[in-house]
């Protein structure tokens, strides 16, 4: 399950990044972005919530994610749901409001998926020599 969770997420984030990147030149791939973003979103949510019921233990990181995720969640519902024409935002406000924190939390769970996952092996100064 790991794999396959780490494999997916890494997936989409190396979409996500050459979709940019391509977009610099080409105009018509930033919507493949906007599709990486919402598949890493559900993706992410669905790890955190089926990890949060099979393993509860040291898993403060991923409540912190989640509740964090959803209070995002909300904040973009209640931002949607503003009488149009009450309180105009500028695109790039709503564009920014979209993408950088997302991919915010994006990047922060899936470090938490790599720390979680593999766990770095604490070595000291050349191990295999024994003094």
């Amino acid at each position: 399950m790991k794999y396959i969770d780490t494999f997916g997420q890494s997936l989409l984030v190396l979409g996500g990044l050459i979709s940019v990147s391509a977009g610099i030149f080409i105009n018509d791939t930033l919507w493949f972005f906007a599709v990486c973003q919402f598949f890493l979103g559900v993706w992410q949510v669905l790890s955190c919530v089926l990890i949060l019921i099979w393993h509860t233990e040291k898993s403060s990181a991923r409540r912190k994610y989640l509740l964090i995720t959803i209070f995002y969640l909300l904040s973009l519902f209640a931002g949607g749901k503003l009488i149009p024409g009450s309180f105009p935002i500028p695109d790039i406000i709503r564009i920014l409001y979209l993408t950088i924190p997302a991919w915010t939390l994006g990047a922060w769970y899936y470090i938490i998926t790599l720390t979680g996952y593999f766990p770095k092996v604490k070595r000291g100064f050349l191990p295999h020599l024994s003094f």
